[in-house]
């Protein structure tokens, strides 16, 4: 069962100071115990059961530097679920982030 990581950011796009929306999804329900995906940034995104699809919000901070940046994040780990195999997509996902303006 395949389990894949997803980006959404604000209309207009991801910007310093905003927040990146990651979604990961498993192709099929989850069932008896909850599937958790580990992130290259840290965090974790829990599946519950009964579920194909939990998130978690990244905040972004703001650099002293001007100029657009992006931010790259893949799965690096799957446990949990009654499934035979996870298999996790780790091609990572990567998303511009566009400069504030620094005063």
């Amino acid at each position: 069962t395949n389990v894949v990581l997803t980006a959404t950011v604000p209309a207009g796009g991801a910007l310093e100071n905003g927040t990146i929306l990651y979604t990961a999804t498993v192709g099929a329900t989850v069932t008896n115990s909850p599937v958790v995906v580990t992130l290259s940034n840290g965090q974790t995104i829990t599946i519950g059961v009964g579920e194909t699809s939990g998130t978690v919000s990244f905040p972004l901070g703001n650099d002293v530097y001007n100029g657009a940046d992006t931010v790259s994040t893949a799965i690096t780990g799957v446990t949990g679920g009654d499934f035979e195999q996870l298999t996790p997509n780790t091609t990572p996902v990567v998303t511009p982030v566009g400069d504030s303006i620094d005063v």
